[in-house]
């Protein structure tokens, strides 16, 4: 099974694996299943760092590359045409079901 990873998912998977539910701790671990996260995630994190909102995640943006490979199996590729759809859904963002950068996830997979 594909799981579509969140950006809090992602933190506390790789910072604070506490947080996480043991049975979502168990999906991750799961070698049937394949992990997804976004190429937005590190802008966002990034950005958060950046704004001090997300201090303790400074070292997941300085070595991000590697804490993907240490987690995920796929980094979803942002692309023009990936961006362009998801901002031209007609739906306002504040009734969208997903965050935008899950929605992101969701149009570069073709899951919607």
């Amino acid at each position: 099974m594909k799981l579509l990873l969140d950006t809090h998912v992602l933190l506390w998977a790789l910072l604070e694996p506490q947080k996480l539910s043991l049975e979502l701790r168990n999906s991750l671990e799961d070698s049937d299943n394949t992990l997804v996260v976004s190429t937005a995630f590190a802008w966002e994190i990034a950005t958060k760092c950046r704004l001090g909102k997300l201090q303790h995640a400074r070292s997941v943006v300085e070595n991000y590359a590697m804490a993907l490979h240490r987690l995920a199996d796929v980094d979803l590729p942002l692309s023009c045409a990936v961006a362009r759809r998801a901002g031209l859904c007609d739906e306002p963002l504040h009734q969208r079901k997903h965050p935008p950068d899950v929605e992101l996830c969701i149009y570069s997979e073709g899951i919607l």
